[in-house]
């Protein structure tokens, strides 16, 4: 990214966390900070790398805006809603008007997702009152559609692409130290700040696992915070051939991400990040070359383990084979087993009554019903037409880049290897989210990640067609070690 941009995006994420420190009222916080960004999104001609920038930097707690004697609330608001509101809902006017000028077109994924959105609000209508429904319908404008509209719509090159990618993996390796003094400290850092502004949430306990505590930053999960490294590591990936200065650093922040994904003692992303991590290398231009020295790695870190005094720590903590909390493996099998036959029974809309039919079947874990299931819970709730249509999204924007990446006549440009990031990312999260609930930061984070396997088809339909694909072919790396401006663009 450019300096400039890196630097103004810095000093916002700092001024942003010390207002939530020292405001010590929640709206006090939203007013001021609302303020600042409204400022710093003057010069900004990316606002999702933006976005990204600044989304985790403080905890997803909401407080209800009061409806004035005519209504209970108003509306429920959170700092991730604020951040939409103010930096997206902008942008959405100027990227809708440069999509009408080039004559955009709709794709599968946006009416999936559409239909998705209102076999949602349609159910919930049929239980609730109206003004409750079209509340939901605006957090549906501001959760769901807005993110992912700007990531598959705002960004016309390959600069924008790198640029969005970058942002959420600095993010990401800033978290992933906190993580890590999380963990070693026995110390959630953020864990008192909605207190300190007034509030509480429902998130942000201490968990721990064996001995150890699971770290979660600002996203007050551990398996949320773990989702967030499976996609950093993927699109870490991605930037291999641009750090010039150093391939140690890169290493070093693999390492670092790594390091933070372990702390999270989250096995649903341990595995997520595997088979991201796999399907990177496999998509590459030499898939069997690449996926071969990745296995050679990955078995001398394993013979590296087995022969350190971690040994039985490591296994017990491994998912399937380990003893810790085996238990949680079992509810699992047992959730998905259940709900099968609950879905079937309501299989096109769900039904209603199936968290009390699942308490019947003795699925209470920790005084609830806890559905650790993405797929499962949108099926027992919207039925299988809900689940066709949320799954529909991510296999259209995965079939999206994978027919984008046939019709590149470079199997070395920089277009394929954001490809491989991009379908890494929805691989780990198709694995990730069958182990965890849509809570905390995951749904904003996988529609983004939808949205930018759209907007990466789109963008390689749009080069094709101007014929300036093949001038955007990555130089060899000793080009790039000589090229001016070199050490800026790895800032």
């Amino acid at each position: 990214m450019d300096e400039a941009d890196f630097k103004r995006r810095r000093n916002l994420w700092f001024i942003v966390t010390v207002l939530a420190f020292v405001s010590h009222n929640f709206w006090l916080f939203m007013i001021i900070t609302s303020m600042v960004l409204v400022i710093g999104r003057r010069e900004e001609s990316n606002p999702l790398a933006l976005f990204l920038s600044l989304v985790f930097a403080v905890p997803s707690i909401s407080a209800r805006i009061p409806g004035m004697g005519m209504f209970n609330q108003l509306i429920s608001l959170d700092y991730m809603r604020v951040l939409s509101i103010v930096l997206l809902v902008p942008a959405y006017f100027r990227v809708r008007t440069q999509v009408k000028e080039e004559g955009g077109t709709w794709n599968l994924a946006d009416f999936l997702l559409i239909g998705y959105v209102l076999v949602q609000l349609g159910l919930r209508l049929q239980v609730d009152t109206l003004t409750n429904t079209l509340r939901y319908g605006i957090y549906s404008l501001l959760d769901v559609a807005l993110p992912y509209y700007i990531a598959s719509r705002s960004l016309r090159n390959l600069r924008m692409f790198r640029d969005v990618m970058m942002s959420f993996v600095l993010i990401s390796m800033f978290f992933a130290i906190v993580g890590i003094f999380e963990s070693i400290k026995y110390w959630l850092l953020y864990s008192d700040l909605p207190a300190a502004l007034g509030l509480q949430w429902d998130y942000g306990n201490y968990l721990g696992r064996s001995s150890l505590l699971r770290a979660q930053g600002t996203t007050g999960q551990p398996i949320a915070l773990g989702y967030i490294f499976v996609v950093a590591l993927s699109l870490h990936a991605c930037i291999y051939c641009y750090v010039t200065k150093s391939k140690m650093i890169w290493w070093l922040g693999f390492a670092l991400l790594f390091g933070g994904l372990i702390a999270t003692v989250s096995r649903g992303p341990w595995v997520g990040a595997a088979v991201a991590l796999f399907v990177f290398r496999l998509s590459g231009p030499r898939a069997f070359g690449g996926t071969t020295k990745a296995a050679v790695v990955v078995a001398a870190l394993i013979g590296v383990i087995m022969l350190s005094p971690f040994r039985d720590t490591v296994i017990d903590h491994l998912p399937f084979i380990g003893t810790v909390e085996s238990e949680n493996v079992i509810y699992r099998q047992r959730m998905l087993e259940s709900s099968i036959a609950v879905i079937l029974q309501n299989p096109w809309f769900g039904s209603t009554d199936y968290v009390y039919q699942l308490i019947n079947l003795d699925l209470v874990i920790g005084g609830m019903v806890d559905i650790v299931n993405t797929y499962i819970g949108i099926a027992l709730a919207n039925g299988l037409v809900g689940l066709f249509t949320f799954v529909g999204v991510f296999a259209w924007s995965a079939i999206s880049i994978i027919v984008a990446m046939f019709k590149l006549p470079d199997p070395d440009c920089d277009e394929r290897t954001i490809a491989q990031g991009l379908l890494a990312c929805l691989a780990g999260t198709a694995v990730t989210i069958a182990t965890v609930s849509s809570i905390s930061v995951i749904p904003l984070v996988y529609w983004i990640v939808a949205g930018l396997g759209v907007g990466y088809a789109a963008m390689v339909r749009r080069k094709l067609a101007e014929g300036s694909l093949t001038l955007l072919k990555a130089p060899p790396l000793y080009m790039r070690q000589a090229m001016p401006g070199a050490r800026s663009r790895a800032t």
